[in-house]
């Protein structure tokens, strides 16, 4: 009985502790930095990335397309080798964008969707 006693709190502690957790902040990781084109080889070559799978990117390169998203969020298509696929970047907070600015965004790399875009969310823009 003290046994199941002693899970139940750890079990509701865990719980709480993951519960009340502070949002993950890109701004204040360091970031591994690439060009859109190299970040999108790069998950060509493997799926699951780990380099940057996960991790704060900070990435450069031209954008193709700028809009807005359901939930009205700025979202930007970088411009890649490949005339077909690029950086999916989701911004945190609304940016204005142009199309054909050189942009430096840092975000968090969430993956690569098998022949479409690397996604990236909570961005920010650098420059």
């Amino acid at each position: 009985m003290i046994l199941v006693g002693i899970v139940l709190i750890v079990g509701t502690a865990y719980f709480l502790y993951v519960w009340y957790k502070p949002a993950r902040d890109v701004r204040d990781e360091s970031a591994v930095t690439v060009k859109a084109g190299d970040l999108l080889k790069a998950f060509g070559a493997n799926e699951k990335e780990p380099k940057y799978l996960d991790k704060a990117v900070q990435v450069s390169g031209e954008v193709l397309e700028a809009k807005t998203n359901q939930q009205g969020k700025t979202v930007c298509i970088l411009k890649t080798d490949d005339p077909f696929f690029g950086i999916n970047c989701t911004f945190k907070d609304n940016q204005i964008l142009k199309v054909g600015e050189q942009v430096i965004i840092k975000g968090i790399c969430t993956g690569y969707l098998p022949d479409a875009d690397v996604v990236m969310i909570e961005c920010y823009l650098i420059k």
